[in-house]
């Protein structure tokens, strides 16, 4: 169910963009010795994710990966902010992290490293998409494999909880009814119901850019 996992033909699954209006830029980069944020310093193991807005559709997170190294990243919409894409990347991404007070303390003696192997400086861009075949030869995509929409509000467990219990149902109706009509019935149900889902999470994520 995860965008890496498994061997999918390329041309089966079919990505299309949902949001023509909505092409994301995201740098980011790895820190060491890095400051982890207390948001609770009455929970001694509980260790913060933090984001950022900055507004005009662009916000940027800090994220611990592992004991003092984060993952710090900037996102931007090119449509909205169409100069930062001649800017240089890294610069962008440190100049616009560090208006967050907290964050540039915490980076403070931090080293920017190639983490797993990874380049200095990571890009990635316009992730949104859903598939149009989520069912076919016996196969069912799920989760972000089926359709992903933006990390802003961390709703791929959600995504993937929701379609998982989808297929639980039909799976085990297709196995009881035992019958090919039924099973695409159920199959096109399947289909309608994720886009549906989608297209909610889709509209909560709108308005959480539209007002930022």
């Amino acid at each position: 169910t995860g965008i890496y996992n498994g061997f999918i033909p390329a041309e089966k699954r079919e990505l299309t963009p949902m949001w023509d209006y909505f092409w994301n830029v995201a740098y980011y980069v790895y820190f060491k010795w890095a400051k982890f944020l207390q948001e609770f310093p009455w929970l001694d193991n509980y260790i913060a994710t933090t984001v950022t807005s900055h507004g005009n559709y662009s916000w940027s997170w800090y994220i611990p990966i592992e004991k003092d190294i984060v993952s710090v990243g900037f996102v931007f919409n090119t449509k909205y902010n169409p100069t930062f894409t001649s800017q240089d990347k890294e610069e962008l991404l440190l100049s616009t992290i560090k208006q967050n007070t907290q964050i540039r303390e915490a980076l403070e003696g931090a080293e920017i490293i190639r983490h797993n192997g990874l380049p200095r400086l990571n890009v990635v861009r316009n992730w949104n998409g859903y598939s149009k075949n989520l069912t076919w030869d016996n196969w069912f995509l799920a989760g972000d494999a089926a359709f992903f929409s933006d990390p802003i509000l961390s709703t791929g467990v959600t995504m993937s909880h929701r379609t998982g219990y989808y297929l639980w149902v039909i799976l085990k109706e297709m196995l009881v009814r035992n019958n090919e009509s039924w099973s695409q019935l159920l199959m096109h149900g399947y289909k309608e119901s994720c886009k549906d889902f989608y297209t909610q999470v889709r509209g909560i994520i709108r308005f959480w850019y539209e007002w930022m």
